[in-house]
């Protein structure tokens, strides 16, 4: 059934900071967490929501994803609803 949801926040959350350790300097002590005074990079993801990818539903450069559906023919489960980086909105979804 795949990767449990907590498993997988912390691979790409916690992970990396247990990885990078003392080379992340003064963000050691919030990366990959939130505390008061952090760097308040967050993610607002929807479980239950379910979307199509197609190249207008892309917010990057490249158009091309391996999981198009018409490459694939499924949907994909969950969705981003906002992210925010160092305490800014930097996508929210339509």
């Amino acid at each position: 059934d795949g990767v449990p949801l907590r498993r997988a926040l912390d691979v790409v959350t916690q992970g990396p900071v247990r990885v990078l350790g003392s080379a992340l300097g003064s963000l050691q002590d919030s990366a990959g967490r939130l505390v008061v005074g952090g760097v308040a990079d967050l993610c607002v993801f929807d479980p239950q929501a379910e979307w199509t990818v197609t190249p207008d539903a892309l917010h990057s450069q490249s158009k091309h994803s391996p999981f198009e559906f018409v490459i694939t023919g499924t949907h994909m489960p969950g969705r981003v609803r906002a992210t925010v980086v160092a305490g800014t909105m930097a996508h929210l979804a339509d």
